[in-house]
């Protein structure tokens, strides 16, 4: 048997019609999108539809419907011995579920809380995000404070692999920061982001997740789930003190990814969710580690018919 380690993608790579295939090719999958659709009041499947054009309210719970019916899928279709999971930002929201940390009920209710708090923060604090490639930290770390003000400020945002980070903040900050990297020469990306996820510019959102876990039964999760904002596993004590700062904190998936692997040394790596980012991480931190990505029902068949044989 296979020992696999999960990996939940998060927000940003959705594509238009994201889970119709799966939903048209196999009844377990239509029962949970059902399930979902029913438990979060939202027409998840229009939202599949036009995934690129969703709200932020809207697309957090698609996403880890979506994602959390795929494992769902997998857990039925192939003997693997889960070793443990690690979700990037949202991503985290599926793989608890998963793991029984809490149950689908609650996950997909917080997480449609978790949107709603953060839609209307954007809208307060309009943001901007940039994926810097090949930085140097410690002079990226210099030039946030630099082009940071009192009134407005940019910082690391996503510890995403040793070859990209994403810094976030308000977008006259933002601005200043990609002039300077383009004067030392460093590439950057523009995300298509609706705000500056992972800063203080949702320490609202922060707050208000605070008062509504503790409506929340934690359980011990049932296998390994690595936290992006502290580097280290969730546990049953630790989930309600965590999951609030999590959307203001920055998120260290590399680090999380080397510690994951190095403690439970999988066979492969499994990325659920929509596109291969999280994959192409993985390249640069566990590079002998198979890899397979579970986004379309073409490539979860080809992962089930290789992982099989």
């Amino acid at each position: 048997m296979k020992k696999a380690v999960i990996l939940f993608s998060g927000q940003g790579a959705q594509f238009d019609g994201m889970g119709l295939d799966f939903y048209q090719a196999d009844p377990d999958f239509q029962a949970g999108i059902a399930r979902a659709t029913q438990l979060t009041g939202l027409p998840l499947l229009k939202i599949f539809q036009n995934s690129q054009q969703a709200s932020t309210l809207e697309l957090q719970p698609a996403l880890t419907a979506f994602a959390y019916n795929v494992y769902q899928l997998l857990a039925r279709d192939l003997k693997l011995e889960v070793g443990g999971a690690l979700g990037l930002s949202l991503g985290e929201y599926p793989a608890l579920i998963a793991s029984r940390a809490l149950s689908e009920q609650a996950g997909l209710e917080l997480v449609k809380k978790r949107a709603q708090y953060m839609e209307a923060e954007v809208a307060q604090k309009p943001g901007a995000m940039l994926a810097v490639l090949k930085p140097e930290l410690a002079e990226l770390e210099r030039l946030c404070v630099k082009c940071s003000t009192p009134e407005e400020g940019v910082w690391i945002a996503n510890y995403n692999a040793p070859k990209q980070v994403v810094v976030g903040g308000h977008k006259p900050a933002v601005d200043r920061l990609a002039q300077a990297l383009a004067a030392a020469n460093k590439k950057v990306i523009a995300l298509n982001v609706a705000g500056a996820f992972h800063t203080p510019l949702f320490s609202t959102s922060e707050q208000q997740l605070k008062q509504a876990v503790v409506q929340i039964e934690w359980q011990e999760p049932g296998f390994t789930v690595f936290s992006n904002t502290i580097e280290a596993p969730f546990t049953k004590a630790n989930l309600a003190k965590i999951l609030p700062r999590q959307v203001a904190a920055p998120t260290h998936f590399a680090t999380c990814l080397s510690q994951i692997v190095a403690q439970e040394k999988p066979d492969v790596l499994l990325e659920i969710g929509p596109g291969d980012a999280l994959s192409k991480f993985a390249r640069q931190i566990a590079k002998k580690i198979p890899r397979y990505r579970l986004d379309t029902w073409e490539h979860y068949q080809a992962t089930l018919a290789e992982l099989r044989n």
